[in-house]
């Protein structure tokens, strides 16, 4: 992806939680940091509730990113703690393990833009 243009995050796997299906509080983040303990957002992003793909077991994201580098993607279940999904790196490729498992829940992601 690269800065300036909208890029749409969609999340597959158990118990996700979209806002449209479930009003469900899971959200997503995208920092600065090494990790999600970060509270410095990407240039560009907030923390975003996720939303519905009209799928079940997906919710997605879309954010507008202002500034190149790379970021940690992280996801936090109704009631859980953030999880590091994977590393973005905007203005480049993009730096993906194709499947993600922690804390039980088991999620792949596909950017898109």
């Amino acid at each position: 992806p690269v800065t300036g243009v909208n890029v749409t995050i969609i999340f597959n796997g158990t118990y996700l939680l979209s806002n449209a299906t479930f009003n469900s509080t899971d959200v997503v983040k995208v920092v600065t940091g090494v990790d999600c303990s970060s509270v410095a957002y990407a240039a560009g992003t907030t923390e975003t509730i996720a939303l519905s793909t009209g799928l079940p077991g997906q919710a997605k994201v879309i954010f507008l990113f202002t500034v190149g580098g790379t970021f940690p993607v992280c996801y936090k279940i109704a009631g859980g703690v953030y999880i590091m999904l994977a590393a973005l790196i905007v203005n480049g490729p993009i730096c993906f393990s194709p499947a993600v498992v922690a804390g039980g829940y088991s999620a792949t992601i596909t950017v898109t833009e």
